[in-house]
């Protein structure tokens, strides 16, 4: 049976920043969700992006 629809999103524990999910075009052919999604991990807005950098860092010169 069908349940209720889930829509696509990040942990609120990760990101309290959010992210909005564009809404589907059907006369597109692709919904755009992957790149609105990559933009949102790159805009320097998200709290993990500090994070990696920092640890590819360490770990460049550290080992």
């Amino acid at each position: 049976q069908p349940r209720e629809e889930i829509k696509p999103g990040e942990l609120s524990v990760l990101s309290p920043v959010g992210f909005t999910v564009p809404a589907n075009n059907p006369k597109l052919p692709t919904t755009g969700r992957r790149l609105a999604y990559a933009r949102h991990l790159t805009s320097g807005r998200h709290p993990l992006l500090a994070r990696v950098l920092v640890n590819r860092f360490w770990m460049h010169h550290f080992g």
